[in-house]
């Protein structure tokens, strides 16, 4: 199903120079009734799993990935809202390893939209070894992961709305780890000129907020660093002149499914997304009157971008599902003319 962008759910970075801001606050995981990543699940009248603090009738587990918990008898539950969880199955596989991926993509069991973003992000990702991507799907008729007797039938949640209907719904999670850019060019040539007028920041809007970070921690200028850092005293702004970027980074992609019918007639009612950016390396060359200089500091990030539904998405799903589809997702950054989708 074609899905529409309701918000702008649009993350740019820019260099800008401008006054630090305050920054754009994260939605941290629910951690009711959770202590010290141990959760402690039983099954409500419905049939599902829900959190409870009754530890001697409970079933307990630990966090593994994200939201996924590994429970004592090897179910996976996923955290799908604050005290709700799903059963699932795991998949997992290098990007590169074109074997495994293969095998996730001829998955039948697995939805298109699904498979579609895992190809993309391979494509995105080639020749970086170390990216992986770890797939949680509910658990199907012929499960492939590990489950139990205990998840036979756990393949959905259910939710309850304003109106007092109850939807059954499931929950698909996608963590990319250990991505990374390309090195992508701020400006290149005699254009490079411009970095001496003092970029400084750069600017993560998202969600309506914008957040200022300075790309070093005196907050000075890049052309003003390397210039401290070199000893030069003159920039000549030389043709050969260019300045590049490289992020690492993880991303978290959530799809929601909303049962329309009651027995079985899903649609795409939600798809979250979630980045977590570690670090942004720079790379500059400038001819001054000590002749070329270049420098290439890396910047440990460590920030966290969250789509506004992505905890606890279940009434967004509901409204959206059978028309268009509610999407807080793909998010871009822009660097000068240079854009890279996450």
């Amino acid at each position: 199903m074609k899905l529409r962008k309701v918000l702008s759910g649009f993350l740019a970075i820019s260099i800008i120079f401008g006054t630090i801001a305050n920054p754009l606050p994260t939605k941290a995981l629910a951690e009711d009734n959770i202590t010290n990543n141990v959760i402690n699940v039983i099954k409500n009248n419905d049939g599902q799993f829900v959190s409870t603090t009754d530890t001697k009738k409970s079933l307990k587990g630990k966090l593994m990935q994200g939201e996924v918990y590994s429970m004592d008898d090897g179910t996976l539950l996923l955290q799908v809202r604050p005290d709700t969880y799903q059963a699932v199955q795991r998949r997992t596989a290098k990007l590169s390893d074109n074997a495994k991926i293969k095998a996730i993509i001829n998955d039948t069991s697995i939805a298109q939209e699904i498979k579609d973003d895992i190809l993309k992000r391979t494509e995105q990702q080639v020749g970086n070894n170390l990216a992986t991507v770890d797939l949680y799907t509910p658990v199907s008729s012929n499960p492939t992961g590990t489950v139990t007797p205990m998840t036979t039938y756990d393949r959905f949640y259910t939710y309850k709305d304003t109106k007092g209907r109850t939807w059954n719904m499931k929950d698909t999670v996608i963590y990319y780890t250990s991505m990374e850019s390309n090195w992508c060019d701020y400006v290149k040539t005699f254009n490079a000129g411009d970095i001496s007028s003092g970029a400084r920041d750069f600017c993560i809007g998202m969600a309506g907020g914008l957040k200022y970070v300075s790309i070093f921690a005196s907050g000075v200028s890049i052309w003003q660093n390397l210039m401290t850092a070199t000893g030069c005293k003159t920039y000549y702004g030389g043709k050969g002149d260019a300045l590049q970027f490289n992020i690492t980074y993880d991303v978290t992609n959530k799809w929601v499914f909303v049962d329309l019918t009651g027995d079985g007639g899903w649609a795409t009612g939600a798809c979250l997304e979630r980045v977590y950016q570690k670090t942004i390396e720079w790379y500059t060359y400038l001819f001054t009157d000590k002749g070329g200089s270049s420098t290439s500091p890396k910047i440990t990030y460590n920030q966290t971008y969250v789509s506004p539904y992505f905890d606890n998405p279940s009434a967004i799903a509901v409204q959206y599902a059978g028309s268009t589809g509610y999407t807080d997702w793909c998010y871009t950054f822009e660097v000068g003319a240079t854009t890279f989708i996450y």
